[in-house]
């Protein structure tokens, strides 16, 4: 792709097939305005959601952590590795970090949170709450409800479909380059899985490493001499061998005076046989890691599905005007007043920006409000859109034209130079 374009034609829009679009009214522009508004109210509370969603995660996760009961080794009931019980933790503390990646992926994992929770519960003796189990429900039904609340009311999309009947529909030509995912988002996912595998991979050969050392490894018998504190033991060892002070789960679980089985060996090992060496907490770490990088990879792709499917299905197509700067273009109605553009389409191609100059002819594919897909051909040639149209913003810098300076949107949150946004001085 050249690094600019020749300025706007003066021709009038390209005709598709065979025929001449139709200009796009300034009335429509209004009423498609009207019908986004409401959306765009719930798009600004749809970002905020996603930060409900991780305090109530968080809530939910210190609930967890507080009501899960607490596992006790003894002589009578050895503890074993446990790597369902440290899956559910992965999946229960994924959920804050979940809710904001994806809200419905969050309320998946709260489902299978459940599910995995209520099958593992009936292989044990000890259970959680019963009131717990309504709450990771609720989770599950918020998310799915403030994501539903982000598709926008019912008259939003009553709107849309109104137009779209009204309007002469065709498929897009194809453009240089098809939308793709962003190249952070997709780092980003990959790193994530691959540190997932990373630490899977090694707690599960680190796990058996172990495993078979205190298979090999001499079980002798210690006594319990002291509780240096609650979490551990210091044991006297039979044979000459040198006291040895362990980290236990309750040393309440192991009186002064008792007995304990030790398995020993020449290594270094010192492990009670009723508390083997478990790895496995590691797990919630890879679920955790695993999940995010399924949600952010998930976001990407949904993007990508959406902007490749509006190049595949007819889409309304109307004549408009535009300004152009230099990695995106201003879209104006086809006719009426040039009061301001009604949407930004950020594009890949390097463009001319046109200076002072009044909007030029162009053909709009799709609907111009924020969040759905649309892209424009000028001159025979089809921008690529690298993402959903984007609403412009009255408080922007202008761009003057021969006849009345229009406002053109930049967005606080990125300012754009005057080179960008094509601002110049009137002619």
């Amino acid at each position: 792709m050249s690094a600019g374009t020749e300025p706007i034609s003066e021709q009038g829009p390209a005709a598709v097939d065979g025929a001449q679009p139709p200009p796009l009214p300034w009335r429509d522009v209004i009423r498609l305005r009207l019908a986004a508004e409401p959306q765009g109210r719930v798009e600004s509370l749809a970002r905020y959601a996603g930060w409900l969603g991780f305090g109530a995660g968080v809530l939910l996760c210190c609930l967890f952590l507080v009501v899960v009961p607490a596992t006790a080794c003894t002589v009578a009931a050895p503890c074993h590795p446990d790597r369902v019980g440290n899956v559910i933790f992965g999946l229960v503390g994924s959920l804050p970090l979940l809710a904001l990646v994806r809200l419905e992926f969050a309320g998946a994992a709260a489902g299978t949170s459940l599910a995995v929770t209520l099958g593992y519960e009936l292989t044990q003796s000890e259970h959680l709450p019963p009131w717990f189990y309504p709450l990771l429900v609720g989770y599950a039904v918020g998310c799915g409800l403030l994501a539903r609340l982000a598709r926008g009311p019912a008259r939003y999309r009553a709107g849309l479909r109104d137009w779209h009947r009204r309007a002469r529909l065709a498929v897009p030509p194809s453009p240089a380059r098809l939308p793709r995912p962003p190249l952070g988002t997709s780092v980003a996912a990959t790193l994530l899985l691959v540190a997932a595998l990373v630490v899977a991979g090694w707690t599960g050969l680190r796990q058996s490493e172990v495993d078979d050392q205190q298979r090999r490894a001499e079980i002798v018998t210690a006594t319990v001499r002291a509780h240096p504190s609650w979490a551990e033991v210091d044991l006297d060892l039979p044979a000459g061998r040198p006291p040895a002070r362990l980290s236990v789960l309750d040393a309440a679980a192991y009186p002064v005076g008792s007995t304990v089985e030790l398995a020993v060996d020449d290594a270094g090992l010192r492990q009670l046989v009723t508390e083997p060496y478990d790895l496995t907490p590691w797990l919630a770490l890879v679920v955790v890691l695993a999940l995010l990088g399924l949600g952010v990879g998930w976001r990407a792709a949904a993007r990508v599905r959406a902007g490749r499917r509006f190049f595949r299905r007819p889409q309304p197509v109307s004549g408009v005007l535009l300004h152009q700067g230099v990695d995106r273009v201003y879209v104006y109605a086809g006719e009426g007043p040039e009061v301001m553009p009604l949407a930004e389409i950020e594009v890949r191609e390097r463009l001319t920006p046109t200076v002072g100059t009044e909007p030029g002819p162009a053909v709009l594919h799709g609907v111009p409000v924020p969040g759905r897909w649309g892209t424009v051909t000028v001159d025979g040639r089809t921008l690529s859109p690298t993402g959903p149209v984007l609403l412009p913003e009255p408080t922007a810098p202008w761009l003057t034209t021969r006849r009345r300076r229009s406002g053109v949107p930049v967005r606080p949150r990125r300012p754009v130079p005057s080179f960008r946004s094509g601002r110049g001085g009137g002619a």
